[in-house]
């Protein structure tokens, strides 16, 4: 163990005190401090690739990229009760390698289960790397590292430059620095921003306190419940005829996507929480362009949309207050970083991200997103939407507290949402009150959640939520 670290509390008291890391970095190392023993901020990917990899060359690959990347290289070493971001030029680091082979596919989910939910030592390293052998002619990479050093956009840029020197190497030539970034979101740069307590964007960040149906929480945990769905080409279609039309259409594809899956989510929580005010968090990424747009680090922050909905408003109405509120923290984000109560608030986040990734040094692979089990402890719900691999669906994964939403409820949750969704996107011009949590000709067995009362829905909508609320109970 190495030195002791400041307190919590102490360390509120004296942002400064931080040395070099970033705002953003110092809302997570709070949340890891307060939170030791959980990986609430591992991220982890499995990248399954159809054919082998050679480790050694693998390691080299590692580590060529290792040695060109900052965030690879650092720790955070604690100085006079001070955690500072260390970078250890030095480092060289083999993976482990697992032979999985002739394993059941439950025994190998586990495995990978247990060692993503290990919490990471930042002082000694803020990743690790495991080669699985899965079959006799496919490989699996582990690669885990700690949010307060990367984000989802490092891992494509990461797993990039390994594939690449990879193929490099295999073909006997050494990779170049010309496709490197030499800067890095943990320099010694980063400890002559502002205090966000003092500075930066200056939106209200309302403070909310939201019930899903009608579950209030009295407890605070890190655990989490993931629930993933796919949008179905239908549904997918709908989704790509509304992002294209000219009313929808705001700066970007990418920003237009954002603006109508958060509409539709916002119709969602408006319906379910009974709530008219809220405030929705968006990670804004930071990458657009220059040096940053291809440099492994940590630049997302996360800023609040604060929407108020009344049951007149239609899927374009909605739309049309998400876009702006958007407009606005994007201006808000050039500003400075976000204020840290106003990140501390948020209880419900969309997070749209573009990231794919390609082959493995030529060889075909495919990346899965793998989730430790636990979440920030002020985060109720996560709405999470990507699409990591070329010509795959959409993938749409609800990550909520289990504080807020019982396992079981979570995955009617996103039955909820996607039937709100599908809805909306057919509808645009009908009113939130036209617009039900489950289809016109549902006839199967009903799907979860209490639903908070009032509740104007159907008399189907109203029957399943009395049948779920007493559903653990004995029938008389």
């Amino acid at each position: 163990m190495g030195e002791r670290v400041l307190s919590p509390e102490e360390l509120k008291a004296d942002w400064h005190r931080f040395s070099n890391l970033a705002p953003n970095q110092r809302q997570i190392y709070l949340g890891q401090l307060l939170n030791p023993h959980s990986p609430l901020y591992n991220m982890a990917m499995l990248f399954h690739v159809d054919g082998l990899i050679e480790k050694d060359l693998f390691d080299q690959s590692l580590n060529w990229v290792i040695a060109h990347t900052d965030s690879l290289k650092g720790v955070i070493e604690i100085h006079d009760g001070v955690p500072t971001v260390t970078v250890k030029n030095d480092r060289v680091f083999e993976s482990e390698y697992v032979d999985l082979r002739g394993r059941a596919g439950a025994e190998i989910d586990d495995w990978i289960q247990a060692r993503i939910s290990r919490p990471i030592n930042l002082e000694a390293c803020t990743f690790d790397s495991v080669i699985l052998r899965l079959g006799e002619d496919s490989t699996g990479w582990l690669f885990i590292q700690h949010h307060v050093v990367s984000d989802m956009a490092s891992f494509e840029i990461i797993f990039r430059r390994v594939s690449e020197s990879y193929r490099l190497f295999l073909d006997g030539r050494s990779p170049t620095e010309s496709w490197v970034a030499q800067s890095s979101s943990i320099s010694v740069e980063a400890a002559s921003v502002d205090d966000p307590a003092e500075t930066g964007a200056t939106r209200s960040g309302r403070k909310q306190q939201l019930e899903f149906y009608g579950n209030r929480r009295l407890e605070k945990t890190t655990r989490s419940t993931r629930v993933a769905t796919k949008l179905n080409p239908d549904q997918q279609h709908d989704m790509d005829s509304r992002a294209g039309e000219e009313r929808f259409f705001f700066l970007n594809r990418e920003l237009t996507l954002f603006c109508l899956y958060t509409a539709a989510f916002a119709i969602y929580l408006h319906k379910v929480c009974n709530k008219d005010r809220f405030n929705i968090g968006m990670p804004v990424h930071n990458r657009s362009a220059g040096a940053g747009k291809n440099t492994p680090g940590l630049f997302v922050e996360i800023f609040p949309l604060e929407l108020e909905l009344g049951e007149d408003d239609t899927f374009i109405t909605v739309f049309s207050k998400v876009r702006s509120e958007v407009l606005s923290a994007l201006k808000d984000s050039g500003q400075g970083p976000v204020r840290a109560e106003q990140a501390r608030d948020l209880e419900v986040v969309v997070n749209f991200m573009a990231t794919q990734f390609g082959d493995f040094a030529a060889l075909p692979c495919r990346a899965e997103w793998l989730d430790a089990g636990h979440i920030d402890p002020q985060h109720a719900l996560r709405l999470q939407v990507l699409s990591l691999n070329r010509d795959e669906p959409v993938s749409l994964y609800f990550d909520s507290n289990q504080a807020a939403l019982s396992p079981g409820k979570a995955e009617a949750a996103i039955r909820h949402f996607v039937e709100v969704l599908t809805q909306s996107l057919a509808k645009p011009k009908a009113p939130g009150s036209e617009i039900g949590l489950l289809p016109k000709t549902h006839g199967q067995a009903l799907a979860s959640q209490i639903i908070h009362q009032p509740f104007s829905g159907s008399v189907l909508e109203k029957f399943e939520a009395q049948f779920l609320q007493n559903q653990d109970r004995i029938a008389a």
